[in-house]
């Protein structure tokens, strides 16, 4: 069964050689690597050279994105290649250019996916890192959860292709909430999840989406209206209103 990696980037220098050491920390081969770049103008794409020298056994792959449609039209781009040159069965997981996997962390995703072939996603923890220092370990909650929020650590999420080929990969209309509305239709296609309870990542804080949560906060709530019905969708919003009273929830509405 092979495993894949899909790395998204734009003027990463500053993080990426870390990301990339941790994967030589993993007891896994990896198929292919598949690296999406918006147009690095530092020195990401003499790192990603560098990598592919020191890992032959590795076939990485390099994409331009030559589009605007964000990290979720890059991470596409990548899946897109993945559909069409590995098996169904086969399980691939973003690492985005900031984060790092723990040590050994693949090959326990490896051994559920083998345990349990009905499985489409295994989604663990993962240690929350602000300013390199350790704040705390957040795990996956229940997903009956939805609509109110994300109860899955997206960058700690292994998905087979499978998964993306029957419910489709990301919607790039979002900005920020494009794994909220995957996992969420993932959710409602009865996609079969295994959950771990110990950290699979590292997540340093401070992104993106951790700089935007008052877009996140609306594209979820959006995506509430579209897959769960008006009443819990209204409830939902009350709920992220009141968790985050300072964000400008009406201009947008």
């Amino acid at each position: 069964m092979a495993l894949s990696i899909i790395t998204a980037t734009l003027n990463s220098d500053k993080t990426l050689k870390r990301t990339l050491d941790s994967i030589n920390f993993q007891n896994e081969l990896f198929l292919y690597h598949v690296f999406v770049d918006g147009g690095s103008t530092d020195e990401t794409l003499e790192i990603i050279d560098s990598y592919t020298r020191k890992n032959p056994n590795i076939k990485v792959i390099l994409i331009n994105q030559k589009d605007n449609s964000g990290i979720y039209g890059a991470w596409n781009l990548a899946i897109d290649f993945l559909i069409c040159n590995t098996p169904r069965d086969s399980i691939c997981f973003i690492l985005n250019s900031d984060d790092w996997l723990v040590d050994g962390a693949i090959e326990s995703v490896y051994d559920i996916f083998i345990k349990e072939p009905a499985v489409g996603i295994v989604a663990g923890s993962a240690n929350i890192h602000i300013e390199d220092k350790d704040l705390f370990v957040r795990g996956c909650r229940s997903m009956s959860l939805f609509p109110f929020f994300m109860p899955v650590i997206d960058p700690s999420s292994f998905v087979r292709i499978s998964v993306y080929m029957k419910q489709g990969v990301y919607n790039d209309r979002y900005k920020v909430a494009g794994d909220y509305d995957f996992h969420y239709r993932c959710f409602l296609g009865d996609v079969r999840y295994h959950f771990l309870n110990f950290p699979l990542i590292n997540i340093a804080m401070g992104g993106f989406a951790e700089r935007n949560k008052d877009i996140a906060m609306h594209e979820a709530y959006e995506i509430s209206k579209v897959h769960s019905n008006k009443a819990f969708a209204i409830v939902a919003f009350l709920y992220r209103f009141l968790r985050f009273p300072r964000l400008n929830w009406f201009d947008k509405l």
